[in-house]
């Protein structure tokens, strides 16, 4: 994360010497893992007081810990307490007595916590400790509990996040969309199966990185604070730090933050850019797919400034990360089949789905989860919780992790379709995908907020030696090619352009309702998909304009005609910026 920083961050760790082991009965069981660990402390104070010696004697106590857990614990003294207290416990869950509660049942199990407990018990305990007593407040260490395995990387790294910044979950993490509908997998140290690494908003938001590529700043908020032709060289990620960051047009929202487009160049010059999952679970394991090289873009909806006093966790940050894959954005129906591909995924089921047509504004691919009435119960599951289900009915968010497509398996969620590494791919209006800043859904009104289309372009025109050079412009309207847009689209004017959007000479834009959907309560009774589906809404907001160059614009739902036009004009009446039309000047 830090590893080319002037003043890096380093983590210095020291196994206690010998193993500590603890009975329980079937009460203690059920009482749960920080239960486990209250009996594990007190185990060491009273038995292994000289081992807990050694330890404390090897620098590990040099902060101030909870209740005076400041944010920069530089300079604070040392106050008789293990900084940070990792206990990783192992079980075999395959040899309990018939009837009896067993490890694997108690809750958390397969997993971890952010924790090693005693938050709200240091009052009446940390009173009677004397100097060198291990008893870590809340937030001061992490639990692993997933059976005989030593210390697993991927929770490692997700509970130190936790405990670092208190990061939310995002890329889909314990099945957590936020105030979001979709869910979309990645990479970071909160989790994903795609890479090692920490991404960029995670190195920025720590201060390990400052916003620069090639040593030219590339914190961009317009077209004003562009460099010189918008050009920026990427270097390689792990190794330089390299990132862009470009505030997303007509994104702010009403705490005053915005949503940001992040590009970084994996090259996979250290281990950190290989694939966290290595072997699969055929017998004998097979390789997952490398991870492909080359630029990676996704959108950032965290809600959070790097100076703020208070680190993200909530709900309106869980899930405000979504990759915007090379491989594009698609309809698809599922078409009830399903596979282990000879247990490819450790027995997790593969759902099959059959390809449909592109949905640049949709949100489906093989990296971003698609969400379905799977129950047939005429709902849509879905909660903003910030951590895993209550395991209450429809307390969880339904719909598909694990999927192929017209019965072949292409491990999308390891990001096999997710760089852009070839001269001329881009993102912009009339690509696939096309860059729009998230969407929050409000279960009331049963719609996601709009999709804000926009001049924003960036395109790749140049690579050498690993390095990618691309080209950011704001001012880019041009829709070259076919596309086409559905769901709440917004036009809104382009500084520096006459049009939000110009449709070249022979091209055909097609606004249509979309083939996912993108609402959790039924509007019709056909007992299909279709029922889950919104119309779509086009919205030309005042000032802004669509000219036609001899193009077409093809317009219809499902119960009407296409409307058709050629060569025209078209903008906000001029009294309501909604989809009104007219055919005459703007």
């Amino acid at each position: 994360m830090s590893q080319h920083n002037a003043n890096p961050l380093q983590l210095l760790a020291v196994n206690f010497p010998t193993r500590v082991n603890v009975t329980a009965t079937d009460a203690d069981n059920q009482a749960g893992w920080l239960h486990y660990n209250q009996m594990v402390f007190e185990r060491i104070r009273n038995d292994y007081q000289p081992e807990l010696q050694s330890v404390m004697s090897q620098g590990i106590d040099s902060r101030t810990n909870n209740p005076n857990y400041a944010y920069d614990n530089s300079a604070s003294a040392p106050d008789h307490q293990v900084d940070y207290t990792i206990i990783i416990w192992r079980y075999d869950g395959n040899h309990n007595p018939h009837n009896t509660f067993g490890l694997e049942f108690a809750d958390g199990s397969g997993g971890g916590f952010a924790t090693v407990g005693f938050g709200i018990l240091s009052t009446g305990i940390s009173p009677a400790l004397t100097t060198g007593q291990v008893f870590p407040s809340q937030y001061n260490g992490f639990t692993q509990c997933i059976g005989v395995r030593g210390m697993d990387k991927a929770i490692f790294t997700h509970e130190l996040a936790h405990t670092l910044y208190s990061a939310p979950h995002v890329y889909g993490a314990n099945n957590v969309v936020g105030k979001h509908l979709y869910g979309s997998v990645g990479y970071g140290m909160i989790g994903g199966p795609m890479l090692n690494c920490a991404n960029g908003w995670e190195r920025w938001y720590l201060n390990r990185i400052t916003l620069q590529a090639s040593g030219v700043p590339a914190d961009v908020f317009s077209a004003n604070t562009l460099s010189p032709g918008g050009l920026y060289t990427l270097r390689d990620f792990i190794s330089t730090g390299d990132v862009v960051r470009i505030r997303l047009p007509n994104s702010r929202a009403a705490d005053g933050t915005a949503q940001y487009l992040w590009l970084e160049n994996h090259q996979g010059t250290s281990v950190w850019d290989n694939a966290a999952w290595v072997l699969d679970g055929q017998s004998p394991p097979q390789p997952f797919p490398a991870p492909p090289r080359g630029l990676v873009a996704y959108v950032e909806d965290l809600h959070v400034l790097q100076s703020a006093p208070n680190p993200p966790g909530g709900s309106i940050e869980a899930g405000g990360l979504r990759i915007l894959p090379s491989g594009g954005l698609i309809d698809a129906d599922h078409n009830g089949q399903t596979s282990t591909f000879n247990n490819h995924f450790w027995g997790n089921v593969v759902h099959d789905f059959v390809r449909r047509r592109a949905n640049p504004t949709g949100p489906m691919s093989g990296q971003n989860s698609p969400i379905d009435d799977r129950n047939g119960d005429r709902v849509i599951d879905h909660a903003e919780f910030t951590n895993s289900s209550s395991g209450q009915p429809h307390d969880h968010n339904e719909g598909f992790v694990f999927m192929s497509f017209d019965h072949a398996n292409l491990d999308g969620l390891l990001g096999t379709f997710m760089t852009y590494n070839q001269v001329g791919q881009k993102l912009g209006l009339d690509r696939n995908p096309t860059i729009f800043p998230s969407q929050v859904f409000d279960p009331n009104t049963q719609q996601l907020s709009p999709i804000h289309l926009s001049g924003l372009s960036v395109e790749i025109v140049g690579i050498s030696g690993g390095d990618i050079t691309v080209r950011v412009r704001f001012d880019d309207v041009a829709v070259a090619q076919n596309t086409r847009w559905t769901g709440n689209v917004a036009l809104h004017p382009v500084p520096n352009s006459a049009y939000a959007a110009v449709v070249q000479p022979n091209v055909v834009l097609t606004i249509n309702q979309s083939g996912t959907p993108n609402r959790t309560t039924p509007i019709g009774s056909t007992g299909t998909k279709a029922d889950f589906i919104n119309p779509t809404r086009l919205t030309i907001n005042t000032g802004a304009e669509v000219l036609l160059k001899d193009a077409t614009l093809l317009i219809h739902d499902r119960s009407t005609a296409p409307y058709t036009w050629t060569t025209t004009r078209f903008c906000a009446s001029p009294t309501t910026p909604t989809s009104k039309w007219t055919t005459s000047r703007c």
